[in-house]
């Protein structure tokens, strides 16, 4: 292959590295290039769909179902995103999303973790039209069985491309908005070091690159801002959470480093 690989085994995602072609940091730059509008700034204060007229909506207490178990959802997305970087992307996600879930919603981390992998279900077919991204996703997790509180979670991630998408209002959903584009910075800064792997960055390096704008340039540090103004944490906690999240899932085998580094 002429390009960087994404793969994983089931239920454990991290990034590998072919050493033959592009670096990863270009290739998310690229990705998130294609992804990335103008941001629009929207009411703050606008209720989600599903807040009551007290302002209260559902509660990290109750259990959240997604009407598909994580296979279903794995195969659905399977059906959907042929690239392997898109499929990695929404692994690494699951799993990022998992590690919070264990912390912050230990009974839902199932819940989490499909969100976390349906997340971006509909770009691939639809890249060309950000303002519906999640809207054809909708139809997608519905068919198949997922329940409305699914479709939320999902769709609340993309409220910065489409006002008429819910915003964000659970942790859950807040975690997701914050982390989703913030691990694939990680990944591009993890790469530029001389280990190649997540497992030694430290927020420093990721702080440096964050504030370097022509790094990874389609990754919106706006929706980064945002999402850790959402979570009331400030950048360098949100940053040093989402790393230990990706540390997670590859310190068994060191997945950020290359054939050469690692040993392999």
């Amino acid at each position: 292959m002429s390009r960087l690989a994404c793969w994983c085994k089931p239920h454990q995602t991290a990034l590998h590295v072919n050493p033959i072609g592009p670096t990863y940091a270009h290739i998310a730059s690229a990705w998130f290039d294609r992804r990335i509008i103008q941001l629009s700034r929207r009411d703050p204060h606008r209720r989600c769909v599903g807040d009551s007229a007290s302002g209260v909506g559902v509660t990290m207490a109750d259990e959240l179902r997604a009407g598909m178990t994580r296979d279903e959802a794995h195969e659905l997305l399977r059906a959907h995103n042929k690239d392997s970087f898109h499929i990695g992307h929404a692994e690494t996600v699951e799993q990022t999303m998992r590690y919070f879930a264990r912390e912050l919603d230990p009974g839902n981390e199932e819940f989490w973790g499909i969100v976390g992998l349906l997340h971006d279900l509909d770009w691939e077919e639809h890249a060309d039209d950000p303002s519906m991204h999640t809207v054809h996703a909708a139809s997608l997790i519905e068919t198949a069985g997922g329940t409305a509180a699914l479709i939320r979670a999902v769709q609340s991630h993309a409220s910065d491309y489409n006002d008429d998408l819910p915003r964000p209002e659970l942790r859950m959903e807040k975690i997701l908005f914050a982390t989703e584009e913030l691990t694939g910075l990680i990944g591009a800064v993890a790469l530029m070091r001389p280990s190649r792997s997540v497992m030694d960055l430290p927020v420093k390096s990721l702080r440096k690159k964050f504030k370097d704008k022509r790094f990874a340039a389609g990754v919106s540090r706006d929706v980064i801002r945002e999402g850790a103004e959402m979570l009331g944490w400030d950048l360098d906690e949100l940053f040093a959470r989402t790393i230990d999240a990706m540390r997670s899932f590859a310190p068994d085998r060191d997945t950020f480093a290359s054939p050469e580094t690692s040993g392999s």
